[in-house]
């Protein structure tokens, strides 16, 4: 009873707010320039998560579809199936005059079971996704319409 009480800490000062910007990765005025330096990391294809082999009929779940770039455009795409199997292979990002965003595999997915060469044309939808319409370059449907597939980070 002679001990005295502790004395209470003092208040702690509220942690300082974070003002939240909205996500602006792919943003009109960049776009607009065609600046590629925007895709620099890596986007996941997050819609029509399948491939189909045209010699067998087979068609593949996927699990992940990852697209990685550099500055310049350059980059590669890993997919990874349902039963973890994956491929890899290089791709090209370039601005066509009228603002879209062409994709293309500069060579086969390695390990893809029976892709094909494709080409992907791509639109921007907002400040975060991308839309954008996959076709073969080869094969009974080179050159006709294709998947849509939407990108996002």
């Amino acid at each position: 009873l002679q001990c005295p009480l502790p004395q209470a800490p003092p208040p702690r000062a509220p942690p300082p707010q974070r003002s939240e910007m909205p996500r602006q990765d792919l943003p009109q005025d960049r776009w607009d320039r065609r600046d590629l330096s925007m895709l620099e990391g890596c986007w996941h294809k997050y819609t029509s998560m399948a491939t189909y082999n045209y010699d067998t009929g087979q068609a593949y779940r996927v699990r992940d579809w990852t697209l990685c770039f550099d500055r310049q455009g350059r980059g590669s795409q890993t997919i990874t199936y349902d039963d973890g199997n994956q491929c890899r292979n290089p791709l090209r990002a370039e601005f066509t005059a009228d603002t879209r965003l062409l994709i293309k595999d500069l060579s086969r997915c390695q390990g893809g079971r029976g892709l094909l060469l494709t080409e992907s044309s791509c639109q921007r939808v907002s400040d975060t996704e991308a839309v954008c319409n996959m076709r073969d370059r080869e094969g009974p449907n080179a050159g006709k319409p294709g998947v849509e597939g939407r990108f996002r980070r």
